[in-house]
């Protein structure tokens, strides 16, 4: 008969972290229709995105490129905003629904990630499409930097859209 005990550690927790590993994406194939250049703090860029209709609204793919590796864990937001400034539709997860956050990111990886935005019924007329990325924790927002110039609000306009 074999008994096995937890041995508590010095934390009172029963549980460690002996080792952390990492799993990289496979590359991708995939191109983005949008090209551009826009950098958020020091050590994530966006060069690019594809946006097409989705079942129950749009489909967002962004393509992230990590220039180092992000401190934390951020929380990527698309939010399409009404001529009053008024988010009708949002989309707020971190990249790969969570899958592949941003804390393990490596310096010169490409990360594609790809969100549905439900985009509710009976609300035709044009919309601005925003994103950008934030501490979870703290709400703070990374620094968004376009064109050489820090964007409004740190969020990025990636398009106008009209919705039937």
């Amino acid at each position: 008969l074999i008994h096995q005990d937890r041995v508590l550690l010095v934390t009172g927790e029963d549980v460690a972290t002996a080792a952390t590993l990492k799993i990289s994406l496979p590359p991708s194939a995939a191109l983005p229709a949008h090209r551009l250049a826009a950098d958020f703090g020091d050590v994530i860029h966006l060069s690019g995105y594809t946006l097409t209709p989705a079942a129950n609204g749009l489909r967002l793919t962004l393509f992230w490129q990590a220039t180092g590796t992000p401190a934390v864990d951020y929380t990527v937001f698309a939010h399409v905003v009404d001529a009053s400034g008024n988010i009708v539709a949002q989309s707020d997860a971190q990249p790969l629904s969570g899958g592949y956050p941003t804390s393990i990111w490596s310096g010169g990886e490409t990360i594609v990630d790809e969100r549905e935005i439900v985009v509710p019924p009976g609300a035709p007329g044009a919309y601005q499409l925003f994103i950008g990325l934030y501490h979870w924790e703290t709400g703070e927002r990374l620094p968004a930097v376009s064109n050489g110039e820090r964007v409004p609000d740190d969020r990025l306009l990636l398009s106008t859209i009209s919705i039937p």
